[in-house]
């Protein structure tokens, strides 16, 4: 199934560029909740992404890929302590675009994959009267992959600009297990939810003859 869907998501892509209209650069940050799968002790945590995407745009599709940071946490309470984990991520996102016609104000949507690429991660321990036991922590499973899907508004600032306020939501598909010196977590995956802000620029347009 995620063969058929990525493969899907390829063709259309290469559809698009071969009748591409605009180039357009995206920079964006994105704030939010993040929490773990699997697991009714694990609350969810901030979460912060940053990173830039390229778009290639025709008419109302366009089809995407990016890159960005991503620091992901969750928090475990238990009666006696409290885990906090923190994940940092490289990811790598391919979406298809859905736009309306060209107005000031138009909505817009996302879907695709994004492929995280692990970094650097830890797990601390916090106890009442001791201290804070810090181990690192890394998943089995490298990278992970899930659904990204993104609904927004874009507005426009000149010809050239435009300014872009959406939601997004990550639905990891990838089976983790988190290692630590000290334990192992049972299977879980990742779920994002956050608003993010972004400055669209055009960079070239042109049409297939």
């Amino acid at each position: 199934m995620k063969k058929l869907f990525l493969i899907t998501l390829i063709c259309i892509a290469i559809n698009a560029f071969s009748q591409t209209k605009t180039w357009v650069l995206e920079q964006q940050i994105v704030g939010g909740r993040n929490w773990f799968s699997q697991s009714s002790l694990m609350e969810s945590h901030f979460m912060f992404q940053a990173g830039a995407d390229i778009v290639r745009q025709y008419r109302n599709l366009g089809v995407g890929v990016g890159i960005g940071y991503s620091a992901e946490s969750e928090t475990e309470k238990y009666p006696n302590n409290k885990i906090v984990t923190r994940m940092h991520y490289i990811r790598i996102p391919v979406f298809l675009r859905v736009t309306s016609n060209e107005t000031r104000v138009r909505p817009f949507a996302d879907v695709g994959l994004s492929f995280g690429v692990f970094m650097a991660g830890t797990r601390k321990t916090k106890s009442p009267g001791k201290p804070t036991r810090t181990d690192n922590a890394y998943p089995v499973n490298d990278p992970d992959m899930g659904f990204l899907g993104n609904a927004g508004i874009i507005n426009k600032i000149n010809d050239r600009m435009n300014f872009r306020t959406f939601i997004t939501y990550y639905y990891g598909i990838a089976q983790q297990k988190l290692v630590t010196c000290s334990s192992n977590t049972p299977p879980i995956a990742y779920r994002n939810l956050g608003v993010g802000l972004g400055l669209n620029y055009k960079l070239s347009t042109k049409t297939k003859k």
